[in-house]
């Protein structure tokens, strides 16, 4: 029984990591569109590093979350493929 409730609480944790990495990336995209919008030329060179490093690090962010994504796509392929099977035999 306690297995149960260990996968509902997972399910939940999964739903609300969803959500809270939706609403970083569209926090990390209003930011990077604030940058975009800046006249570089208006911005001290010291100033302009450090943006870029914030640019950096936003980007790594991403591409972390994006790693984390393939696991479940590849997952569910198998799965429906191991469906498919089922059923072609029986």
């Amino acid at each position: 029984m306690s297995s149960g409730l260990a996968a509902d609480s997972e399910g939940i944790t999964n739903r609300n990591t969803a959500a809270a990495q939706a609403e970083r990336i569209s926090k990390i995209s209003a930011r990077v569109e604030q940058i975009r919008e800046i006249d570089r030329q208006s911005v001290s060179k010291s100033e302009w590093q450090e943006i870029r490093k914030e640019l950096k690090k936003y980007k790594k962010e991403l591409k972390a979350m994006k790693a984390e994504q393939p696991y479940i796509y590849i997952s569910l392929t198998v799965l429906l493929l191991i469906i498919i099977i089922i059923l072609l035999i029986a």
